[in-house]
């Protein structure tokens, strides 16, 4: 029987003694779940600043490698069984989750806005007004969607468990 070896464990080296017992492990993983929303909140406020001082190709760049890191997460996550949108958007920290959304997709905005003027630096201000109220109006709709079906799938799974 072979042994495929993955990004995940080569990164993580999940066997290795380095982990130490449960106690250990489990303050390192809160640990690298503490340093990964701070980096990603410091990168992103970032690149919200210096996307106005860089040309549009290196902002997109970034863009794309600032999203990368939660795409995988969300990946990594559902790969094991686990609905990081129900969790988030279902529970009490529906609030907390809302609220960072909308700060990154500002910080996004703003490199998006950035990138844009590079691009065009004609002062056709309408369409871009129009773009940006059409993207805060989408990302509230998207926060409120996911809030709907969170709730809808832990009501489905509490009924299910009184059954």
């Amino acid at each position: 029987m072979s042994t495929r070896t993955t990004l995940p464990s080569l990164l993580l080296g999940p066997a290795e003694e380095s982990w130490g017992d449960e106690r250990e492990r489990s303050v390192m993983l809160e640990a690298y779940a503490y340093v990964f929303i701070l980096t990603t909140i410091v990168l992103w406020t970032v690149g919200a600043v210096v996307a106005w001082f860089i040309p549009a190709w290196v902002t997109i760049v970034l863009f794309v490698a600032f999203a990368v890191p939660s795409l995988e997460w969300a990946r990594y996550c559902s790969s094991r069984d686990v609905d990081v949108n129900t969790l988030a958007y279902g529970g009490s920290s529906f609030l907390r989750t809302a609220l960072s959304g909308l700060y990154f997709g500002a910080c996004a905005v703003s490199m998006a806005l950035a990138a844009v003027d590079d691009l065009s630096p004609d002062d056709d201000s309408s369409s871009l007004y129009g773009a940006i109220t059409g993207g805060v109006v989408g990302a509230v709709a998207v926060i409120l969607v996911l809030r709907l079906q969170a709730r809808r799938k832990l009501n489905r799974t509490d009924l299910a468990d009184d059954e």
